[in-house]
């Protein structure tokens, strides 16, 4: 499932399954934590999911995130239904109220896993260029936008970035 992820790591790899339930997210999640006294693992989850909004990382428990694309929702019925509604009521602003802005909430939202009070510092990496531009940064929140720096497309640049940050 993890696509040789496991292999390829010095770290417990654990990840949100499609059709987890509850109880064994929390089981897994719990194992995760237990790993921030010994060394770290790493998790993957879903933007969107259970993990990446509904449970905290005080302190050690997540020191970094990446976030992989920026989460837009499937253009069903309902997401349409929604984007035609907020444009009758806000005439051009449609498509942002109801597709655009709950993505980035989304991403936001996991974004903010490891830094959770004044204390916490975390490594927060937006894996998609498409958050560098200016429409998606403009819905970004102050707090992402205030340390935010684009880094080249060359080798060793975001290892080196993370490595000055956790130094500083």
């Amino acid at each position: 499932m993890a696509e040789g992820l496991q292999d390829a790591l010095e770290k417990p790899l654990f990840f949100e399954r499609r059709g987890m339930t509850s109880k064994a997210n929390e089981k897994i999640v719990a194992e995760f934590k237990e790993h921030a006294l010994t060394g770290g693992a790493v998790f993957l989850g879903v933007q969107g999911g259970r993990t990446s909004e509904g449970v905290d990382f005080p302190g050690n428990q997540m020191n970094s995130v990446v976030v992989i694309g920026v989460p837009y929702a499937e253009p069903t019925p309902r997401v349409k239904a929604q984007i035609a509604y907020y444009e009758k009521q806000f005439p051009t602003r449609g498509r942002e109220y109801g597709y655009i802005l709950p993505a980035m909430k989304k991403a936001s939202q996991c974004a903010g896993r490891p830094v959770r009070t004044l204390e916490d510092k975390g490594a927060i990496v937006f894996l998609d260029s498409r958050f560098a531009s200016g429409y998606c940064k403009s819905f970004l929140p102050s707090w992402v936008l205030r340390d935010l720096r684009v880094l080249p497309a060359k080798d060793g640049a975001l290892g080196h970035e993370i490595q000055v940050f956790f130094n500083r």
